[in-house]
């Protein structure tokens, strides 16, 4: 299972509220705000948008996208070194 990074709990205790009164603020169970901060729940945009409203944030820092597109910007360039890599050895055991 994938874990979404979030600030939520973060934003939650800092407007001093629990996971249920934020729930019923956003209009969604506790269980979902439970399973949002531990990045288990993948929130739809409508409730994104209703989180980002109430916390009078922006989506990119309260679901960390800015450190998500660091991560996989990361993941690509390893990927392709690790094929440049993988190629040159190639080359080098055939003598190209």
């Amino acid at each position: 299972m994938m874990i979404i990074n979030n600030k939520i709990k973060e934003y939650r205790k800092k407007h001093q509220l629990t996971q249920r009164e934020l729930a019923e603020k956003v209009g969604v169970t506790e269980r979902t705000i439970i399973s949002l901060e531990k990045g288990r729940y993948k929130p739809s945009i409508v409730l994104a948008y209703k989180l980002v409203q109430f916390f009078e944030t922006d989506i990119e820092t309260l679901f960390c996208l800015n450190e998500y597109v660091k991560n996989e910007q990361a993941k690509g360039r390893n990927a392709y070194n690790s094929f440049c890599d993988s190629i040159s050895h190639t080359a080098l055991r055939i003598n190209l």
